[in-house]
């Protein structure tokens, strides 16, 4: 276990003890993107997905499994052109599969 995923789990038992955590917000894939030759920035298709301004404003770029999104780079500028997202994020943030997530709510309607 390394120590990001032994910070993870403290965390996690902790908010669970204060009773947090609960009907709260869990991360939610939005799409792949690709790199461009730009470093730090991908575009993406966003078409299928039901990507909100709230979830812009606290999107992740990760690998493909979930586990892969805590551990991901967070993005600092995000600009919607039409179906498509160009995400900025780290000019080092470099990902085989890559792909964006933001959060979501817990709670179905």
């Amino acid at each position: 276990m390394s120590w990001r995923d032994e910070i993870d789990l403290a965390l996690q038992e902790w908010i669970a003890t204060l009773g947090g955590g609960q009907g709260g917000q869990r991360w939610q894939r939005v799409g792949s993107v690709q790199p461009t030759r730009e470093p730090g920035v991908y575009v993406g298709d966003i078409r299928a997905s039901d990507l909100t301004a709230d979830q812009a404003d606290n999107l992740r770029l990760a690998g493909p499994d979930d586990r892969s999104v805590h551990g991901g780079f967070p993005v600092m500028e995000v600009e919607v052109e039409g179906e498509h997202v160009r995400l900025r994020v780290a000019e080092f943030a470099t990902l085989a599969e890559p792909t964006c997530g933001g959060r979501g709510s817990n709670q179905r309607s």
